[in-house]
């Protein structure tokens, strides 16, 4: 609750406004939906597949996500690897999806949530909330603005810095070890 309170004197120092009670409107729709699980299970796929193909050189030939995943199987002494990655449920989960009508009329119902009753109405109105950390939300189309807003704040507090990854999560392997060999 200090680290909280220290973040809101931060922010207010660099000029933000607060709101102190916020009332998300969807908050019981949104427990009960799967809508958000399948658009970031399909957008995930879409996403995956589109950063492969455009890469200029892929010198395992993976193609594609089911690549990957079958990749991932085929070495999974130096892909699957535990604690860091020993489970491939959200690939395979993504792969399964495919980008049809359902996918679509739930990205139409996330679209009408969010501009109806998600993040785009408490910050019109207020309300009730709280807080369990610090996240920098807005609303459609507002990144520019929200980029702004969380550099700013990681300019003033350096607090991402203050975290360092333990010794077995750095990388040992690079690209350069394997490539070619």
């Amino acid at each position: 609750m200090a680290a909280f309170k220290a973040s809101l004197v931060t922010m207010k120092k660099l000029g933000a406004t607060i709101v102190d009670l916020v009332d998300f409107p969807s908050f019981e729709e949104l427990q009960v939906s799967n809508d958000e699980t399948i658009v970031l299970n399909v957008d995930f796929k879409v996403g995956v597949n589109k950063y492969i193909a455009e890469l200029v050189q892929v010198p395992t030939g993976v193609e594609n996500l089911a690549d990957l995943i079958q990749f991932n199987i085929d070495h999974t002494d130096e892909e699957l690897i535990p604690p860091f990655w020993d489970d491939q449920s959200q690939f395979i989960t993504s792969e399964s999806t495919t980008v049809n009508q359902t996918f679509f009329a739930v990205l139409a119902a996330d679209r009408d949530l969010g501009a109806t009753r998600g993040i785009d109405a408490p910050t019109r109105e207020g309300g009730p909330n709280r807080p369990f950390g610090l996240s920098f939300l807005g609303t459609a189309f507002g990144e520019f603005g929200l980029v702004g807003m969380a550099f700013a704040y990681e300019q003033a507090t350096r607090t991402r810095l203050a975290v360092r990854a333990f010794p077995a999560a750095v990388l040992k392997t690079q690209l350069v070890d394997v490539v070619g060999k």
